[in-house]
C-alpha cells in the first residue's frame, strides 16, 4: 500500500491536491481512499470519483491511524493531516508506522504557503527538514506528478 501524506498550514490546497491525487490514481486504474484530517473544512465527497473511499479522521492520528489503514483495502492511500498537528509529532507517527508496517510505502509532501508560513518560520523549517517534498504554492500539476513518480 503506498501511503501519500499531505501536510502544511494550508487547508484548502491540501484537499483539492488530495481529491486531484485521487482522480490521478483512478484514471491509472488503482483503488483509491483518502484520509481527511484537515481541522478547518471537510473534503466534499461531490468532488470525487465514486470508486474513491473517503473517511473522516477527528483526533489525534496517532491513536487511529494505524487500525484506519489496516481497514482500508486500497492500492492508494492519501492523508490529508491537519494543519494543527506538530511536524514533528507527525513524523514520529509516521517513522514508528512504517516500522509496524514494513510494506506500506510512506511518501510526505509539505505544502508550503510562504505567505503563511514566514509567519510560522519554525513551522516551514519542520515541514522542510521532515518531508520527502516540499512543493511552494502555487505549484504546477506537472510539478507534483514529476515528484510522484
Amino acid at each position: 500500500m503506498k501511503l501519500v501524506v499531505l501536510t502544511g498550514l494550508v487547508a484548502v490546497e491540501k484537499l483539492q491536491l488530495a481529491a486531484d491525487l485521487a482522480r490521478h490514481y483512478v484514471a491509472a486504474g488503482e483503488t483509491v481512499a483518502i484520509l481527511d484530517h484537515v481541522s478547518r473544512l471537510p473534503l466534499s465527497q461531490s468532488t470525487l470519483p465514486t470508486v474513491v473511499t473517503s473517511v473522516r479522521l477527528e483526533g489525534d492520528l496517532s491513536l487511529t491511524l494505524a487500525q484506519h489503514l489496516r481497514e482500508i483495502n486500497r492500492e492508494v492511500v492519501i492523508l490529508a493531516v491537519s494543519e494543527t498537528v506538530p511536524p514533528d509529532a507527525l513524523f514520529v507517527l509516521l517513522d514508528r508506522l512504517s516500522a509496524e508496517v514494513p510494506e506500506l510505502e510512506v511518501q510526505t509532501l509539505a505544502l508550503v504557503d510562504t505567505r503563511t508560513c514566514d509567519c510560522f518560520p519554525t513551522m516551514r523549517e519542520a515541514l522542510e527538514a521532515y518531508a520527502d517534498v516540499t512543493l511552494y504554492l502555487p505549484f504546477e500539476w506537472e510539478e507534483v506528478m514529476g515528484v510522484l513518480a
